[in-house]
């Protein structure tokens, strides 16, 4: 395909681009463009307790530990951090 076709067809796919927005028409096969994912906000331990008032480190731990507020450690051994997403330690609250 040379370079003037290709230039030509352009042309006359932002016209049509362009009679269908100018008309108020939206094709309805075109895939809507997804959203970039937000990143996930990680919060330590301590970060955690001042989000949820009334919360205890020790209450914090046990749930962490059974597996209730999903966490992920960051560091080697047990001396790593606990980390745990904003999202989920909300929602097991809200819930």
């Amino acid at each position: 395909m040379t370079l003037e076709r290709k230039a030509q067809l352009a042309r006359q796919l932002v016209a049509i681009i362009f009679e269908l927005t100018s008309a108020g028409e939206v094709p309805t096969d075109v895939m809507p463009v997804e959203q970039p994912k937000k990143p996930v906000e990680m919060l330590t331990l301590k970060e955690s307790l001042d989000i949820i008032p009334g919360l205890s480190m020790h209450t914090l731990r046990q749930l962490v530990l059974q597996g209730k507020i999903k966490s992920v450690r960051c560091g080697a051994g047990v001396r790593g951090k606990i980390l745990i997403a904003k999202n989920e330690l909300l929602s097991y609250f809200e819930s």
